[in-house]
């Protein structure tokens, strides 16, 4: 996902979109998420923060699959999401068996 269209697939999106979900919401099946790795024309399309934009962004959009409105199941579903998230990251690692790339 991209402001400029020039990165990103050449999907152009609004610079204040962070994240999308496409076909999911109340139950519905989701193609897929997309989420913006990058500031928008910022700083040379610098990466967002990991913890404070990117992960909060997918909790967000892996929320929408199950409810597509922001209602109080759907805060309750994203906090459960990152929860979980938090609990299990430092055990998986980044190949799933506790080992992140560079340790």
């Amino acid at each position: 996902m991209c402001c400029c269209g020039e990165r990103g697939g050449g999907r152009k999106r609004s610079p204040g979109i962070l994240g999308m979900n496409h076909g999911g919401g109340n139950g519905k099946d989701c193609s897929w998420i997309e989420i913006r790795l990058r500031f928008p024309g910022k700083d040379n399309h610098a990466f967002q923060d990991y913890e404070g934009m990117l992960v909060g962004t997918m909790c967000h959009e892996l929320s929408h699959i199950v409810h597509g409105n922001h209602s109080a199941d759907f805060y309750r579903l994203m906090d459960e999401i990152r929860e979980e998230f938090d609990a299990t990251r430092g055990s998986a690692g980044a190949d799933g068996q506790g080992l992140f790339a560079g340790a």
